[in-house]
């Protein structure tokens, strides 16, 4: 017999083992890609380490409240809204940020 037959998981629900598993495989890959997203957005798009950092530090905090309080569908309606603002603020931020020309610090 294998190692992995002899595994016994403590006996929760199937779906709850899903979710742990989906979130540890979501993890597994988010500590892949935050390394080159930091680098990309230091480079491409001009933004510190601590925005970076900021940003994805109070994301969750302030969704996690609002999912709290609001219905699902007006949080829908809340993430596309947000969704679209930020894609709409890259476009114009560029201009703001200085040292940055043509959406690159390496362009220089």
């Amino acid at each position: 017999m294998s190692i992995v037959h002899d595994i016994k998981l403590p006996a929760y629900d199937c779906r709850l083992w899903i979710l742990f598993f989906g979130m540890a495989l979501n993890q597994f890959g988010m500590s892949i890609v935050m390394p080159f997203i930091s680098i990309y957005l230091y480079y491409y798009q001009g933004f510190s380490g601590l925005t970076n950092a900021l940003g994805f530090a109070v994301g969750p905090l302030v969704g996690g409240i609002l999912l709290d309080h609001l219905p699902s569908f007006a949080m829908w309606l809340i993430v596309a809204a947000a969704g679209v603002a930020c894609a709409l603020g890259f476009i114009y931020l560029k201009k703001l940020v200085p040292g940055v020309k043509n959406g690159s610090r390496l362009a220089e």
